[in-house]
């Protein structure tokens, strides 16, 4: 089985928001118990993160999957990749390039998919080097658009702020027992949209 994200991720947060809030995510989580607040190289992939913590099983209910084909995240706590990364820093769902199922123009709405991956891939290390949001040209209808204003699936990115937990399963799945992104949203002020990825 491949390693997986979710992210939570703040299309609107700038640089400062994302310091400022980084602090009282890692609280919230820790508080809550989905996270231990001491980083580690070892339960993410590529950097440092939060291991996940001790009431993982008690937030997520495994048993209400058995027998239901439910998918991944079954103890996901237990797996060696299981951390959870706050990125205050440009941040692009580098995993999610392969996934995109649809993107459409928010100018002439044509549905462009591989062209769109296309078109964006070659603003990435521009986006991470001068963290400015990129501007992208529709390969249908040739208007320009903040890379914002696109619809895709999954989200990319192209943000300052990014929660990243890996190997956790989507936040809309129903054997948790606690709202994720609401509990963020009550501590931060801020609004988190979910994407994906995988390796």
């Amino acid at each position: 089985m491949s390693d997986r994200c979710v992210a939570l991720i703040d299309a609107t947060a700038s640089h400062t928001d994302a310091v400022r809030a980084a602090p009282t995510i890692v609280a919230c989580l820790a508080d809550a118990g989905l996270i231990v607040p001491t980083l580690s190289a070892d339960c993410v992939l590529g950097g440092n993160g939060y291991p996940a913590g001790p009431r993982c099983a008690e937030q997520f209910n495994v048993a209400a999957g058995r027998g239901r084909g439910a998918g991944g995240g079954d103890g996901f706590w237990e797996l060696v990749t299981s951390g959870v990364e706050v990125h205050v820093e440009p941040w692009v769902n580098l995993l999610g390039f392969a996934q995109v199922e649809h993107a459409s123009c928010p100018r002439c709405g044509r549905e462009l998919g591989e062209q769109f991956v296309d078109a964006v891939s070659g603003q990435v290390d521009t986006f991470l080097e001068d963290w400015h949001l990129p501007q992208i040209a529709c390969p249908a209808c040739g208007a320009e658009s903040s890379f914002h204003e696109w619809r895709t699936e999954p989200l990319l990115g192209f943000v300052h702020l990014a929660v990243v937990c890996w190997n956790w399963p989507p936040f809309d799945d129903p054997r948790w027992r606690v709202d994720v992104v609401r509990m963020l949203h009550e501590h931060t002020g801020r609004t988190f949209a979910t994407t994906f990825g995988r390796l």
